[in-house]
């Protein structure tokens, strides 16, 4: 799998906003001496291991991106110290679970179906997909559960698939707990988007490109008009959205022509500066990232595709259908964050940059 540097460099802007004075990542160099670098991965073990099943997944329909955040550290060339710094900056935004309300019961290989979407069986959940990593393996585990096409995960939207990118992560640096919590936090989170998501004969409807569709008719559609009022959150006003308007989102999956990956990823990347919520737009851009991650395995991912166009369509919505600037070339790397008062770990602590690497 390749790119997912990307990826984890999107966690740290989803987490800490992007500075303004932010330099190209590819023109920073490796801080690391083969001496330095011995303690810095045993300390970024310590640090995972240790709060692999203490912590929740996701509090307020926020996940916990706190392995995400240090492995980019760790990436960008942190220090031991900036590296601790940055693991008490995240650590107080997690809850435990013990203060949680945890279902104790056993789930099998027999049983797994029977709980999904249900947020108390998270940490049996997390005990089940850790034996199953044991005895499958990491890629197996993952093409059972997530590729299959029987199996329900294969179209879920449980929490927006951010579970998707916490797998993705695991998977590229060879860490069994964070792809067990991934699969945990998709089965707890599931939602059931199969309806809005098959493929149907569209009759002689001709498909249009995604941005002409967000753009051009869904930003003018009076149908999707009024907020969710009865939501305080992005991802609540999804859930909504999904239930009170499942058919007409249906229609506009299938009025899209998806050929690649790297199309929702530009268009992730142009919807980000835009988004009133930036932590919104950063999701989208590291679920779209990581799905093109997954493709360069040579797994078929036409329908993560389906389930990432969907996600855009309701993001998009949710966020009051933001139009961007006309004629204008959108770069990330150029745009502050929309949530000021963020702390932007690089404008606090200058680090550099190497290239990821599976880090056990």
């Amino acid at each position: 799998m390749s790119g997912y540097a990307s990826t984890t460099t999107a966690t740290l802007f989803t987490s800490y906003g992007w500075p303004s004075d932010a330099v190209s990542l590819g023109s920073l160099s490796p801080v690391y001496s083969k001496r330095e670098e011995e303690p810095v991965r045993s300390l970024l073990k310590a640090l995972i291991k240790n709060h692999h099943d203490v912590f929740h997944i996701e509090h307020r329909d926020k996940p916990n991106e706190l392995a995400r955040v240090l492995v980019a550290l760790h990436d960008l060339g942190a220090t031991r110290e900036k590296i601790i710094q940055g693991y008490y900056k995240v650590i107080p935004t997690l809850v435990p679970l013990l203060h949680t309300n945890q279902k104790t019961l056993t789930i099998t290989r027999d049983s797994w179906k029977d709980y999904l979407g249900d947020t108390q069986y998270y940490r049996a959940y997390l005990a089940f997909f850790t034996d199953q990593i044991q005895d499958l393996g990491i890629e197996s585990a993952i093409d059972s559960f997530l590729f299959d096409i029987n199996s329900p995960l294969s179209t879920s939207f449980g929490a927006q698939l951010q579970p998707l990118v916490h797998m993705t992560f695991g998977l590229e640096y060879g860490m069994q707990d964070i792809v067990a919590q991934g699969l945990a936090y998709l089965a707890s989170s599931h939602t059931d988007i199969q309806p809005l998501v098959q493929e149907y004969d569209n009759g002689h409807c001709a498909a249009h490109e995604p941005e002409h569709i967000l753009f051009d008719m869904v930003a003018a559609d009076p149908r999707f008009d009024g907020r969710m009022e009865t939501a305080d959150t992005v991802p609540a006003a999804i859930k909504i959205l999904l239930k009170s308007q499942a058919s007409l989102l249906a229609t506009y999956v299938n009025t899209a022509s998806i050929r690649s990956p790297e199309q929702l990823v530009h268009l992730a990347a142009k919807l980000l500066p835009i988004m009133q919520h930036c932590r919104s737009g950063a999701s989208l851009l590291a679920s779209a990232l990581a799905i093109q991650a997954w493709a360069s395995t040579g797994r078929n991912v036409d329908q993560l595709l389906r389930i990432q166009w969907l996600a855009t369509l309701c993001t998009y919505i949710a966020e009051n259908r933001p139009m961007p600037p006309a004629h204008s070339s959108i770069d990330i790397a150029s745009k502050t964050s929309h949530e000021s008062n963020d702390l932007c770990l690089w404008q606090k602590y200058p680090i550099t940059c190497q290239s990821s690497q599976v880090i056990w």
